[in-house]
């Protein structure tokens, strides 16, 4: 099965930093789309790929719905973002699981990204089900209820460390009816983000990137130590201007990033991210 794309690329837009679900085999990556078990390729212009998922959530998982010329022209008002832009050329934000996509990002504070990998690698073999595509074996991501049932010590075994209590509490949340993805995304950006902020483990940065790459809020701008360079490198005059001559926190190259980039400000923040060895 395949389906043409336009400004995408597949190795791209999974290896930025974004999703860490993904197992690459040769031109293959081999992982999950809507709940079921997939191995996806690029072929020139087409996304092809094996398994059951249907092409809409294969289209919707990868957001081959945005107008990417679009984007690229609105955050583009500088020769710094065309340069990055331009260097992560074919990157699309991912449209993943919410409930995947936020025990991810929990588990990414004081991480990087192989052991973040390992760390979800651990859950899913511990929790999830086994499935293969081409001999390839793989594991989905467990449900909110097995985390919310988990005993705190297996999951530190899973190599979460202090992380277990802010992912079984944030799973009791969700199983619970506490916390509903749905209602999530159907509020605006602020509102939103203060409902997840209020989870142990969810800090600013963690709740920007749910809201970014998994519930439709391109608005979201997540701050790291590599934005925050950057952004300060490129953009520090206007940034210490907003801060009023005080050091410039995170909230404050966030909120300029945003008034900068608009609503298209987390691809801002990506194609600044998947460029910053080029051209940072």
């Amino acid at each position: 099965m395949r389906i043409k794309t336009r400004s995408f690329d597949l190795a791209t837009s999974l290896c930025c930093g974004q999703a860490f679900g993904w197992t690459r085999e040769g031109e293959w990556f081999y992982g999950f789309v809507g709940g079921r078990p997939v191995a996806v390729r690029q072929h020139r212009s087409f996304i092809e790929w094996k398994g059951r998922a249907a092409a809409k959530d294969v289209a919707r998982y990868f957001r081959l719905d945005d107008d990417m010329p679009a984007v690229v022209s609105a955050v583009g008002s500088d020769a710094f973002m065309r340069e990055a832009a331009g260097h992560a050329q074919g990157l699309r934000l991912l449209r993943q699981d919410p409930w995947e996509c936020s025990v991810s990002f929990i588990c990414s504070a004081y991480a990087n990204i192989p052991r973040i990998g390992k760390m979800l690698d651990n859950l899913r073999r511990k929790y999830g089900k086994r499935s293969a595509v081409d001999g390839v074996e793989l594991f989905s991501f467990p449900s909110p209820k097995q985390l919310a049932r988990a005993p705190a010590a297996e999951l530190k075994k899973c190599g979460l460390g202090y992380r277990a209590a802010y992912v079984k509490g944030f799973a009791q949340a969700v199983a619970g009816g506490g916390l509903d993805f749905a209602e999530l995304r159907r509020l605006p950006y602020a509102e939103a983000k203060e409902i997840l902020l209020r989870h142990k483990g969810v800090g600013e940065k963690v709740a920007d990137c749910i809201l970014l790459f998994s519930l439709d809020r391109l608005e979201a701008f997540p701050v790291d130590v590599w934005i925050k360079r950057i952004m300060l490198r490129h953009y520090g005059k206007g940034i210490r201007r907003l801060a009023g001559g005080r050091k410039p926190s995170e909230r404050i190259v966030r909120e300029f990033a945003q008034a900068k980039f608009g609503k298209h400000a987390g691809y801002a923040q990506e194609f600044m991210y998947a460029a910053r060895k080029r051209v940072c």
